[in-house]
């Protein structure tokens, strides 16, 4: 036990050792490149100091994001630990290691408020497509991938209907509808996860104590949603000290559901959500992807996506597919926090996804 203890830490400081050594024999080169429309974008090649082996186009998950992949906001989490949650960086940062060329950019609206309306899935797949072509023109005789993290791996799924890749590399890829993620994310996940973690006696009521006991003062996602945002004694109908799932704490998130959805009517959400239900199914559009290799990296502790989704799904998928899941984490592959798990946080990535993603990069990269 002790021998495996001490072949554990020396490993995890031998993956630190190379991704910090990654950083510094590699270099970054600022460069602008264009969308589908010809709209400029900036971004950032990073250059093994070693001969190219392959080349990437990193594509970052929702949100305004610059290329450096931070995805922090309210819905998806703060930094685990106040960290640094550069996810794209990141992902650069360990494939350089591997002698693999990475280009990561900002997407269109970061840069330009005015093009905010335009950040939506089917253009920001137009973009991805066109970017990873001038990508590849630079690099044409070595293995190219797309390496997506969460809708950045639906757009990848996009781009590979339209053109050849090699290899996919898809973090956090959701296979169902934003309706369905929506209603997991903000009712089933947070009601789960309080009947797993408060012990509910056997007609599914929990005593206020209990949240009390792990210092709950209101329900998950009262502070981003205000129909949730009371006093836990509020919403105990019937005056008996406890709340029931099924009649008091279900009724409850329905109400911050619908809120949920009443918000993606709004100026700021409308586009993007839109185009997301107009989108044909993600299960769907894996079926007829060109990429012979995909790998799916998966957190068990997801608590936007159901880990169950990709099991599901998985027959879909065509050519060569591997799943890799990771226990421990929440959706941008960090730590949950909270007392019982409850806070969503948004990088940075665990070293064993980052060694995972590079090692099967390497894989590829094998004659």
């Amino acid at each position: 036990m002790i021998i495996s203890f001490r072949f554990a830490v020396l490993a995890t400081f031998l993956l630190l050792l190379q991704i910090s050594h990654s950083a510094l024999a590699s270099t970054e080169e600022v460069t602008f490149v264009t969308g589908y429309d010809g709209i400029k974008l900036t971004g950032r090649w990073m250059l093994p100091d070693a001969p190219v082996r392959g080349v990437a186009v990193i594509i970052a998950g929702s949100g305004n994001v610059d290329f450096d992949g931070d995805v922090s906001s309210p819905f998806i989490g703060h930094p685990h630990l106040a960290d640094s949650a550069k996810l794209s960086l990141q992902l650069a940062r360990v494939l350089s290691a591997k002698g693999v060329a990475t280009l990561r950019y900002s997407k269109r609206g970061f840069e330009n408020a005015a093009q905010l309306p335009n950040q939506i899935t089917s253009i920001m797949a137009k973009d991805a497509r066109t970017i990873a072509l001038q990508a590849r023109q630079r690099f044409p005789a070595v293995k190219f991938g797309l390496v997506g993290f969460s809708e950045g791996a639906i757009v990848s799924v996009l781009v590979s209907n339209e053109m050849a890749v090699d290899a996919l590399f898809l973090i956090g890829l959701s296979t169902r509808p934003i309706d369905e993620i929506f209603r997991y994310q903000f009712s089933e996940w947070p009601l789960a996860l309080m009947k797993n973690n408060l012990h509910p006696d056997r007609d599914g009521q929990i005593d206020l104590s209990e949240f009390k006991a792990q210092g709950l003062e209101k329900l998950i996602f009262a502070d981003i949603l205000p129909a949730l945002n009371k006093p836990l004694a509020d919403l105990d109908l019937d005056h008996n000290g406890k709340l029931s799932i099924e009649t008091e704490l279900k009724p409850a998130y329905e109400q911050g559901l619908i809120q949920v959805m009443g918000l993606m009517q709004t100026p700021g959400f409308a586009p993007w959500y839109n185009d997301l239900k107009a989108m044909q199914p993600v299960r769907e559009l894996v079926t007829t992807m060109k990429s012979p290799v995909t790998y799916l990296y998966n957190a068990v502790g997801d608590a936007q996506m159901n880990t169950r989704w990709i099991g599901e799904d998985l027959l879909r998928f065509p050519g060569h597919t591997t799943t890799r899941r990771y226990d421990g984490v929440g959706h941008c592959f960090s730590p949950m926090e909270g007392s019982i798990g409850q806070v969503k946080t948004s990088g940075p990535m665990s070293d064993e996804l980052l060694s995972g993603v590079a090692g099967d990069f390497e894989t590829v990269l094998r004659p």
